[in-house]
């Protein structure tokens, strides 16, 4: 058995620990993945330009460290 999915998901883990876990109940209602797919509910704050700067700050952090996600449309 190949360690490369296991050690995939440890490292997104700790990634997951340091940069993401900061936006849970204030931005994301919930959040799922598996190694490279991810699933989750973002919460709209009343105030566009907020939501935005969130949601920029929140691609950012999952961008970081060497990681590069795509991302679907946010809709309502």
């Amino acid at each position: 058995m190949s360690p490369a999915p296991t050690i995939a998901n440890l490292y997104k883990a700790i990634h997951e620990a340091m940069c993401i876990l900061q936006f849970l109940l204030t931005c994301l209602m919930w959040l799922r993945r598996y190694i490279d797919d991810g699933f989750g509910v973002w919460l709209h704050n009343a105030d566009p330009a907020v939501d935005a700067a969130n949601w920029e700050t929140f691609t950012t952090a999952i961008n970081s460290r060497g990681l590069m996600w795509t991302f679907s449309q946010r809709c309502k």
